[in-house]
């Protein structure tokens, strides 16, 4: 038995689990906080047989991909006489962090 713990970007998160689930697998959502720059996480787990490693690793694959995005720039300062960035913050989000950890049981009630 396998315990597969996927950190996710929040956009990401609901589309996985859909796929999952309509994969045949029960995955669970712990949805996180958004922050300002970082954009908010989303811990997906699931609880596999070791042979479904590799579905469920490639399903996360396929649905979370990173990608490009351009935020607005910060408001200016209230101090007199600094700069403000007027071009857009570039950042890349998505993506996947995956572990793949043996469990010992595993219930699906």
């Amino acid at each position: 038995m396998k315990l597969i713990v996927s950190i996710v970007h929040n956009e990401d998160a609901r589309a996985l689990v859909n796929r999952l689930a309509q994969s045949g697998f029960h995955p669970t959502l712990i949805n996180s906080t958004e922050t300002y720059l970082y954009g908010g996480r989303a811990l997906v787990l699931v609880g596999v047989k070791a042979h479904q490693t590799q579905s469920v690793t490639e399903i996360i694959g396929k649905i979370c991909k990173k990608r490009t995005r351009y935020d607005p720039p910060l408001p200016p300062p209230t101090e007199i006489g600094e700069m403000f960035i007027t071009s857009p913050i570039k950042r890349i989000i998505g993506g996947a962090t995956v572990y793949v950890l043996e469990s010992e049981q595993f219930f699906h009630f």
